[in-house]
């Protein structure tokens, strides 16, 4: 037991050492530097959704008064199975993630949606997501986020950040680069509801693993590529 518990302290000792080491090394030899993430992304003009028909996409424009983590945005839409459905898309940097808050200041909506209409719902494979309803159209929001699931509130978007970035991004801040990618693709997706809310807002929770996984992969680059 004496050697185990020697064995512990020893690998303890020289995980910390190691890790000195590297933070030590960083500061060092790659001192910080003020690097920002590049907003210059705009969004493609078609997005190819399967099982869909693409009729039309345009360009989300931004108020004057809008924050400033708003950096630009686009609206597609589709005829899936039979259904219309919309989708905006807004590409965010170092947002205020809280969906509920961005939903009742920054979406033009004819009524406002009572709180307790917007149920959060977690996916096991894909992370949390909004869905409501008003009296026309069913809704389902998402922040698709760099590292780690989909986040519907501030406070899952901070811990992806505090929990994925370090795992993900160590390398890369090591070399100089921030450790934490703040950054959101926040998707709102829509459908009339027709003779049957459920059903509609069903269709939407079939659209969305395959709407989350494209971008997922498609996620914008950190930073402009170096000429």
């Amino acid at each position: 037991m004496k050697n185990v518990g020697q064995g512990i302290r020893l690998l303890t000792l020289v995980t910390m050492t190691c890790g000195a080491t590297l933070v030590a090394g960083r500061v060092l030899f790659y001192p910080a530097q003020p690097k920002v993430a590049d907003r210059s992304f705009s969004f493609p003009d078609h997005v190819v959704l399967a099982d869909s028909s693409v009729s039309q996409g345009e360009v989300i424009t931004f108020d004057s008064d809008m924050p400033e983590f708003f950096v630009s945005g686009h609206r597609y839409r589709y005829q899936y199975n039979e259904r219309s459905v919309a989708v905006e898309m807004r590409y965010l940097i170092r947002p205020n993630a809280e969906l509920m808050k961005l939903i009742e200041k920054h979406l033009d909506t004819d009524q406002p949606v009572p709180r307790e209409e917007i149920v959060i719902k977690q996916s096991p494979d894909l992370g949390s997501y909004l869905l409501y309803s008003d009296q026309e159209q069913a809704y389902l929001s998402a922040c698709i986020d760099p590292y780690g699931n989909s986040t519907a509130t501030d406070e899952e978007f901070k811990y992806n950040r505090n929990f994925y970035d370090i795992r993900h991004r160590l390398w890369p801040w090591l070399t100089g680069e921030n450790l934490k990618d703040e950054r959101c693709l926040w998707a709102h997706l829509s459908t009339p509801l027709g003779d049957n809310a459920q059903a509609a807002k069903q269709a939407l929770e079939q659209i969305w693993p395959v709407w989350y996984e494209l971008w997922q992969i498609e996620f914008p680059p950190l930073y402009a590529k170096q000429l």
